[in-house]
């Protein structure tokens, strides 16, 4: 039983392109609103790249490392969970990303930092990602408040992951996303966008046509509709925290703008939500006793013995591709200028 409602916030903030200007910049925001909308928070997301410069290959490191410790210092200050997203470092190898050779692999990491400073747990990005590497552990970490689980943008789109999370009695989702406007980016060059049309067998008709517009008409309905569905499904709260602003794609005249829209919803509606401008939203969890006793009625009455069929499909549709998978097997691939990962030469191999 905890002692207290939680209370948990949002941080909408601007694209920095340094990461000193980019905390400089979450510390005016949280302490303009500490003493209101923020005042006695236990726990704060921050959007997904937000502390990602124009070089995002520059700013890759080691957790922990300088960002974690320096957000260590905004969660000791404000005494509150605080979590980052950051390209991590991860295991040694030959690793090309974003077209630049890495001497390890990289992962888009959640960092969930305690009021002590201390790194609490992490989790690495595990699906819709064509530029990092992809990582397989879905972890659920204890806290004063509650039990807190991560997700990063697109990982949004698949009700597996929130299943796990919900299984494991996740209380808070943090999700870090990046929302963008795609308004007259399918008449941008393909080698100029964020991320160029996928090697091998996805026409760059398909990509323009499809992926972009899609993609477009996507993200106006991203955060209100993910966010409350997947709080009402799995009986959580969910804290979406989003970009505002403008951000120049580096070597281009284009520039991606950042709609906001951050919103906190659990199982009974939503708590708050943003605009599209710079701004910190926050709300107190009301009743998260009876949103526990929701999440195991429903859990008492799922019938797992009968769900085997989803993985009897996923091995029938591996044995027997269709045209549509095309498009699926070229974003998850590892080859190509995109990603791929060669591990580390063993000790006295000569190959190159």
């Amino acid at each position: 039983m905890i002692d207290k409602q939680p209370k948990v916030a949002a941080i909408q903030v601007n694209h920095c392109g340094k990461i000193d200007a980019a905390l400089d910049r979450a510390y005016k925001v949280i302490e303009a609103n500490i003493n209101g909308e923020l005042k006695g928070v236990d726990l704060i997301g921050f959007p997904d790249h937000w502390l990602h410069t124009a070089h995002p290959h520059k700013n890759v490191e080691k957790i922990p490392g300088p960002t974690t410790d320096a957000v260590g210092d905004l969660a000791r200050k404000y005494n509150a969970y605080v979590v980052i997203s950051l390209y991590e470092q991860g295991e040694p190898g030959r690793f090309v990303w974003l077209n630049h050779p890495m001497p390890y692999k990289v992962y888009n990491t959640n960092v969930l930092i305690g009021p002590d400073g201390r790194v609490v747990g992490t989790h690495r990005r595990t699906n819709f990602t064509i530029c990092e590497a992809l990582g397989n552990d879905y972890n659920v970490f204890d806290t004063e408040i509650g039990r807190v689980a991560m997700t990063s943008c697109g990982e949004m789109c698949y009700p597996e992951v929130m299943r796990i999370y919900a299984l494991q009695d996740a209380d808070f989702l943090i999700w870090t996303s990046t929302h963008i406007d795609f308004r007259g980016i399918e008449h941008m060059p393909a080698d100029k966008m964020p991320c160029k049309a996928p090697p091998l067998d996805l026409p760059l008709l398909y990509w323009k046509v499809q992926v972009r517009n899609s993609m477009r008409k996507w993200q106006a309905w991203k955060p209100p509709v993910f966010s409350s569905v997947v709080a009402w499904q799995n009986d959580f709260v969910v804290i979406c925290a989003n970009s505002s602003g403008e951000e120049a794609l580096a070597g281009t005249a284009y520039k991606m703008q950042y709609l906001g829209g951050s919103r906190i919803s659990y199982p009974f509606g939503i708590l708050a939500k943003a605009g599209a401008e710079e701004c910190a939203i926050a709300a107190v969890i009301p009743d998260l006793e009876e949103m526990r006793q929701m999440r195991e009625l429903f859990r008492a009455s799922r019938r797992p013995e009968t769900y085997g069929l989803v993985s009897a499909l996923e091995n029938l549709r591996a044995e027997k591709p269709c045209a549509s998978d095309s498009f699926a097997s070229t974003w998850s691939s590892l080859s190509g200028e995109r990603q791929c990962y060669f591990p580390p030469l063993e000790e006295g191999s000569n190959q190159e």
